[in-house]
């Protein structure tokens, strides 16, 4: 019988690694959908660990982080930042190759 592994266990488990989350990450950052990035922004969220404590570090409320990343959520740069900042995690901007 074949093993199978839990999708999101093993989503969760794979972000934990830093470069996972930002190749994750990095996959949806230029879609033109931004809640894509905010989904993708949730699962690495949710796999750092605790959210209240994301939330701590942010100093923002618990309550309003779920909020912001959310389906509905729209978080402004600077929370984005500053939840990417305490997850070890930053934004970069690269050239688009040229033909």
């Amino acid at each position: 019988m074949a093993s199978t592994v839990d999708y999101d266990k093993y989503l969760k488990d794979w972000l934990k690694d830093p470069e996972n989350a930002a190749a994750f990450l990095n996959s949806v950052i230029g879609d033109e959908n931004h809640e894509f990035f905010l989904l993708a922004l949730r699962n690495v969220a949710k796999a750092w660990g605790s959210i209240s404590l994301l939330a701590d570090l942010s100093n923002t409320n618990r309550v309003t982080l779920y909020k912001a990343l959310s389906k509905r959520g729209n978080p402004d740069f600077k929370k984005v930042s500053e939840l990417l900042d305490n997850m070890g995690l930053r934004l970069t901007v690269e050239p688009v190759a040229t033909p």
